[in-house]
């Protein structure tokens, strides 16, 4: 592609004219704008507004801008080229400037997640899920679904199985990182975007790499052993994570959302744990309620405050279940298996579950929460349990 055949014009206009752009095309020519939100993300800043109508191109090379489009249109067209780059690229830090403004000011097609749930984490991932949402809208010239028309059931395909061709396994690959649902899962900033994509690398696994703790003998062997034991010791102290008033004043000081997931590496959900969340009302409805597998214990009336909907997900290592311990909405029922103790704790009080349900795996659903299954992530967009949980 002919970089003057789109002057002074953004990706939006030029896919309101041609649709969608080719693969070869779309990886040439946002290249430099990759790059310059690596850049960006090395500088310890975000960008916070990428959508279509913000990658500008010019008559030498892509750009990406915060500006509106009212004000960008008072910007001179010379310093709109390369040469004034650094004029417009300087409104990032303008004050006043807020990253991902509300769904009433921007697009809404391009915000993650932890822009509606929990706007502190926000970070360079966030920005990776917005770009990563506009090179999936410029490849199948479809727009992008929401989070909200995401988590409603909408269904994200795999750019070649829309008809798309001669898509590089890399590039889906790319995608799929960078519109995780959850934060943690995602490419984590600019760089490994673009190293991903136009590197061909493939990011280096946050988690411990298998081998990285083997011994291969001798003296080496030796030292290690030291550590072996000290990591043994500290295996023999089990720490019990509570869950009660105080952590979940912490945890949701923000306010509630409708989809509540308690804290990783909880063990025992304590009685009346969101009373201080919900005063002084008596309870709150929620969507749906997500227990990690850590927990093991839920004590009386530990859920009695929120009121869910549609599904609490309980974890079958649970063993001990208090009196009340869950309040249901009418067409709320419980996840679990048969078999558990949670099963007979539902069956003795008359509660739903979804054992019942089979008909989830004919329709696609998530066999835990009975979430919509993405078929681009491969994994529950309620849980993120993958789809063959």
């Amino acid at each position: 592609m002919d970089h003057d055949r789109f002057p002074e014009k953004t990706l939006r206009d030029v896919l309101e004219e041609r649709g969608r752009l080719e693969p070869s095309e779309l990886l040439r020519i946002m290249k430099p704008a990759a790059a310059e939100l690596a850049w960006l993300h090395q500088a310890g800043r975000i960008h916070g507004n990428i959508r279509p109508e913000t990658v500008l191109l010019s008559g030498r090379r892509w750009f990406c801008y915060s500006l509106p489009e009212e004000r960008l249109r008072s910007v001179p067209s010379r310093d709109r080229n390369g040469t004034g780059k650094r004029t417009v690229w300087s409104s990032l830090s303008a004050p006043g400037a807020l990253p991902f403004p509300a769904e009433t000011d921007g697009d809404s097609r391009y915000m993650p997640l932890e822009v509606y749930v929990d706007r502190a984490q926000i970070g360079p991932w966030s920005d990776v899920y917005s770009l990563c949402a506009v090179l999936y809208t410029a490849l199948t010239g479809q727009p992008f679904p929401s989070v909200k028309e995401w988590m409603g059931g909408a269904e994200i395909e795999n750019p070649s199985q829309m008809g798309v061709r001669n898509v590089p396994a890399y590039l889906e690959d790319g995608l799929r990182m960078g519109l995780r649902i959850r934060r943690k899962d995602r490419l984590q900033n600019g760089t490994e975007l673009y190293q991903m994509l136009w590197d061909k690398k493939k990011p280096v696994p946050r988690t411990g790499q298998k081998g990285a703790g083997q011994v291969s003998g001798g003296r080496t062997s030796s030292v290690m052993s030291g550590k072996q034991s000290r990591q043994k010791a500290k295996e023999k102290t089990v720490q019990i994570r509570y869950f009660g008033v105080k952590r979940a004043r912490k945890t949701f000081r923000d306010g509630l959302p409708q989809i509540v997931r308690i804290p990783e590496k909880t063990d025992i959900l304590l009685s009346n744990a969101f009373q201080s969340v919900v005063f002084p009302e008596k309870f709150m409805k929620v969507r749906q309620i997500i227990l990690p597998d850590s927990v093991i214990e839920i004590q009386a009336h530990a859920l009695a405050q929120l009121e869910a909907e549609e599904t609490v997900a309980v974890p079958d290592t649970v063993t001990n279940i208090g009196a009340d311990a869950f309040r249901l909405g009418e067409s709320g029922y419980i996840t679990c298996h048969r078999g558990t103790r949670i099963y007979e704790y539902c069956q003795e009080n008359h509660l739903q579950t979804s054992v019942d349900m089979e008909d989830w795996r004919r329709k696609g659903l998530c066999q835990y929460c009975g979430g919509h299954i993405s078929f681009i992530l491969r994994s529950c967009k309620a849980c993120g349990r993958p789809k063959d949980y």
